[in-house]
């Protein structure tokens, strides 16, 4: 289980350094991913967070692999309930949360 990890976290670095990227080059937003005006902070707390996972897995330390996936997933759960209240869906966005949710599981279970 602890392999999938890995490409887990890689998908979820490069779908939000993606979502960074087109922040900055809104012309190219095909998604309705550039819609929120928190889209900036959170492609940010994303990259942050999908980085540190992957240190977070090599020290392999219980207490930190849990304060990790606690904090995914309080950010999932904020950044779902404002895609609701703001009416919009993002398809990147989404990525990140399945991926990330899926990389806190296996994360809490190795």
């Amino acid at each position: 289980m602890k392999k999938l990890i890995f490409p887990l976290l890689a998908v979820g670095l490069i779908d939000t350094l993606y979502l960074l990227y087109i922040n900055f080059n809104q012309q190219i937003c095909l998604v309705n991913a550039c819609l929120s005006e928190y889209n900036l902070l959170f492609s940010i707390l994303g990259l942050a967070w999908f980085a540190s996972g992957f240190f977070v897995i090599l020290f392999d330390k219980k207490s930190i692999k849990v304060a990790w996936a606690i904090l995914g997933f309080a950010g999932i759960a904020f950044f779902v309930s404002l895609m609701v209240v703001e009416s919009y869906f993002c398809p990147y966005c989404s990525l990140a949360h399945v991926v990330g949710g899926a990389a806190a599981i296996i994360s809490l279970r190795t």
